[in-house]
C-alpha cells in the first residue's frame, strides 16, 4: 500500500496514538517507529517500497535529516509551553533534573526553566550527530549523574541511553491535538507542492524527450539535473543514475563555462567528442543577476547535414536550388575580389540587385552566390531566362494563370515562378529581352510585392527577393524605347557590374586548372607557349567559353601535355567566324574543325530544338544563337 506521508517516531507508544488520531480524522498519514540510528535506512527503504514522498520528524535530529534526505521533511515545532506542562511531573520525580536534547531554538525556554520549583538544567546536543550520538550522549549523561542529576527529560533516543545507566527518564511527549493537526496540514501542503513540481517536471521531461536534439540541464556546479535520451546516447552514458553527476565526466566544456557563468550564451560552437563532431549551443539561466544553471543543446553535424540534404533535395526535385556560392567564383584579381565583397554586402539585404556584364561572365553564378549567402539561403531559388520564351509563354510562367485563362491552360490552373520563389529569390536572366507588356507587369510586382495570375482577380502577396541580369546596355535600350525607365530604376537598386575575362587575365590559368581539377583530371598541363596563348586570347565568350574549351580539351586530347598548336585547334573549332584576327590559323586546323552550321544543328537536335539548352551547350547566349541561326538560315 502506498504511504505518501509518514510520521517517524523513536518512541514506540507514539505509533498507536498517532495512527488512531489520523484514522479518526480520515487523514492519509501513518506513524512508523524507527530507532534513531536506523532512521536514514528506514526513510530510503520506504521511499522505494511505500512511495514515501514527505517525512514528518520530531526531535533534534530533524534538521540534520532534512539536509540529507531528497524528499521534503516537516519538523514538528515545539514551544516552551510544551515543557512548562511537564513541570508538575518533573517536580514530583526529582529535585535535580536535566533537559537534554536539541531545544535551543525553542523561544522562551530559559525563562520557563527558571520558573520551575526544582533545578532543571538544560544540556544542548547541537554538536551531536547520527554517527556518534550514543557515545556523545553517554559521556554527557554520565557527567550529569556524577553531578547529582537523577532525572533526564528528553526524547525516545536519549531516554534509552539514560535508562541504561540507571537514570530516571521522562518523555517529552506528543504535542496537543491542535499541533499534531497543524503539522499534518503542513505535510499535506508539502505533498501537494511536490506533486505540482513533479507534474511540471514530467511535462518538461516530456518536452525534453520529444526533442530530436540532445538537451542537458545543469546547475551552477555543472551537475546534471536533467538530460534527454538523445543526449544520453550522444554522450554514451551507460547508467540511469545521471542525476547529480558532474557533466565534466562526459563532456569537456571548460573553454565555454566561464562565458556561460557570466550570463552570456553560446551559439553553434563545434566540439569533438570521441569520433563525433557536435554543434553545441548553451543558454544560462540567470536569476537576479546570478547564473543558477545552464541548458545545453547538442546536434551531430552529420545529422544536420542529412536534414539540410533532405530539405535541399526537395528543392532539387522542383528545380528550385542555387547550387553555387560566392566561394565557387575562382580568381584572385583585385577587381574580382572587390566584386565578391560587394556581393556579400548585398546578400545581407533584401534589396533588388541588377547584375550586368557580357555574355558568359558568370552573372547567374553571382546571383546564386548572393542567394546562398543571404538569410533566404534555405528558401527556393528560381531562375528563368527571359530570352528563352516567347512573350505569352513567359507571362504565364512568371505570373501563373487560373483555370480557363486561355486555350491550352491546365484545368486546375498553375502557380507562376514568382509564387514558387515566395520567401526565396527569383533570378530574371536577360531581363532586357522582355517585351514592354511583360515589363509593365514586372514593374507592378516590384511596386506592390504581389502578383495576380493571368485571368484571375485575386491578389497573391509575395515575400521574394528579385535579382535581374542582362548583357545589354539598358540605358541605350531606354533611349530606344525598348526598356521602361521606371522598371530600370526599380531593378537597379544594387548594381553589380561583372568584368569580362579579358580584364582579369591573371585568373585565366587558375580557372583552367581549377576546371580540370573539378573534372578529376590532375595530370594535364599546358606548355609555356600554350599557357601564354590562353592568357592572351580575348575570350569573347568569357568564362562560359573557357568551360567549353576545357570540355573539348578533355575529349580531343588524351595526353599529359597540351601544346600551343593543340590549343589553337580547340579554340578555333567553330571555324573562321570565331578565329581571332591576330593569329594565322593553319588550313589543316580549319579542315579538321566541324563547320559552324553542323555544330549548331547538332546542338539543336540534341536538345529537341530548345534554343536555351542548345545555347548553353554551345557556350553562347540565346540571342547570339538566334543571330547565327538567322545568318546560317537554320
Amino acid at each position: 500500500m502506498q504511504r505518501e506521508i509518514i510520521w517517524f517516531t523513536t518512541y514506540m507508544p507514539n505509533v498507536e496514538k498517532l495512527n488512531r488520531f489520523f484514522a479518526e480524522r480520515k487523514i492519509n498519514i501513518s506513524a512508523y517507529y524507527s530507532p534513531i540510528e536506523e532512521i536514514y535506512n528506514s526513510i530510503h527503504r520506504l521511499i522505494e517500497e511505500a512511495g514515501l514522498k514527505v517525512a514528518i520528524i520530531r526531535g533534534g535530529f530533524a534538521p540534520e535529516i532534512k539536509n540529507n534526505i531528497s524528499i521534503p521533511v516537516v519538523n514538528v515545532n515545539q514551544t516552551a509551553i510544551d515543557f512548562y506542562n511537564l513541570f508538575p511531573q518533573i517536580e514530583s520525580l526529582s529535585k535535580k533534573a536535566a533537559l537534554v536534547g536539541w531545544y535551543s531554538e525553542v523561544r522562551g525556554l530559559d525563562y520557563f526553566l527558571k520558573q520551575a520549583k526544582v533545578e532543571i538544567r538544560y544540556v544542548d546536543l547541537h554538536d551531536c550527530g547520527f554517527t556518534n550520538y550514543i557515545d556523545y550522549a553517554t559521556q554527557i549523561l554520565l557527567e550529569l549523574k556524577s553531578e547529582g542529576v537523577d532525572l533526564v527529560v528528553s526524547g525516545g533516543a536519549i531516554m534509552k541511553v539514560a535508562a541504561k545507566y540507571g537514570l530516571k527518564t521522562l518523555y517529552v511527549g506528543l504535542l496537543d491535538d491542535r499541533t499534531i493537526l497543524s503539522t499534518a496540514t503542513e505535510a499535506q501542503y508539502q505533498l501537494r507542492l511536490l506533486k505540482e513540481q513533479e507534474s511540471r517536471f514530467e511535462f518538461i521531461n516530456s518536452i525534453f524527450n520529444c526533442i530530436s536534439e540532445g538537451v542537458i540541464a545543469v546547475n551552477a556546479q555543472w551537475e546534471i539535473t536533467n538530460i534527454n535520451p538523445v543526449a544520453v546516447r550522444m554522450l554514451g552514458i551507460q547508467t540511469s543514475r545521471w542525476n547529480g553527476e558532474p557533466l565534466g565526466n562526459y563532456l569537456d566544456l571548460e573553454n565555454i563555462q566561464g562565458r556561460l557563468m557570466e550570463g552570456r550564451k553560446v551559439e553553434n560552437q563545434i566540439i569533438s567528442l570521441a569520433d563525433k563532431r557536435l554543434v553545441i549551443s548553451a543558454v544560462p539561466s540567470v536569476v537576479h543577476g546570478k547564473t543558477m544553471g545552464v541548458v545545453i543543446t547538442l546536434q551531430q553535424i552529420d545529422v544536420i547535414h542529412n536534414i539540410e540534404k533532405k530539405l535541399r533535395s526537395v528543392s532539387v526535385e522542383k528545380g528550385l536550388l542555387a547550387k553555387k556560392g560566392l566561394d565557387d567564383i575562382v580568381g584572385h584579381d583585385p577587381g574580382l575580389l572587390a566584386l565578391k565583397r560587394k556581393a556579400m554586402r548585398y546578400a545581407v539585404t533584401d534589396s533588388t540587385v541588377l547584375i550586368t556584364g557580357e555574355s558568359g561572365v558568370g552573372k547567374e553564378l553571382f546571383a546564386q552566390g548572393i542567394h546562398n549567402q543571404s538569410p533566404r539561403r534555405n528558401a527556393p531559388f528560381v531562375a528563368i531566362n527571359c530570352a528563352a520564351l516567347p512573350e505569352n509563354l513567359l507571362e504565364s510562367e512568371l505570373f501563373g494563370y487560373v483555370k480557363g485563362a486561355f486555350t491550352g491552360a491546365r484545368s486546375e490552373g498553375k502557380a507562376g515562378l514568382f509564387e514558387l520563389a515566395n520567401t526565396g529569390t527569383i533570378f530574371l536572366d536577360e531581363i532586357s529581352e522582355t517585351s514592354l507588356s511583360v515589363q509593365t507587369r514586372l514593374l507592378r510586382v516590384l511596386q506592390e510585392r504581389s502578383v495576380i495570375r493571368i485571368g484571375g482577380s485575386s491578389i497573391i502577396p509575395l515575400d521574394v527577393r528579385i535579382i535581374a541580369a542582362t548583357n545589354r546596355n539598358l540605358r541605350e535600350y531606354i533611349r530606344a524605347n525598348k526598356f521602361r525607365q521606371d522598371l530600370y530604376y526599380r531593378l537597379c537598386v544594387l548594381p553589380l557590374q561583372v568584368m569580362p575575362l579579358r580584364e582579369r587575365r591573371d585568373d585565366i590559368l587558375e580557372l583552367v586548372y581549377s576546371m580540370l581539377h573539378a573534372k578529376h583530371n590532375h595530370r594535364i598541363r599546358f606548355t609555356r607557349d600554350a599557357e601564354k596563348l590562353l592568357v592572351e586570347y580575348d575570350w569573347p565568350g568569357n568564362v562560359r567559353e573557357l568551360v567549353n574549351f576545357v570540355e573539348r580539351i578533355l575529349v580531343l586530347h588524351d595526353k599529359d601535355e597540351i601544346t600551343m598548336r593543340e590549343v589553337e585547334e580547340v579554340l578555333f573549332i567553330y571555324g573562321e567566324d570565331e578565329i581571332p584576327a591576330h593569329r594565322d590559323v593553319p588550313e589543316e586546323t580549319i579542315d579538321r574543325a566541324e563547320s559552324e552550321r553542323d555544330t549548331i544543328q547538332r546542338a539543336l537536335q540534341d536538345n529537341n530544338w530548345n534554343r536555351g539548352k542548345a545555347a548553353a551547350q554551345l557556350g553562347i547566349s540565346t540571342t547570339t544563337l538566334w543571330r547565327k541561326m538567322k545568318r546560317l538560315n537554320l
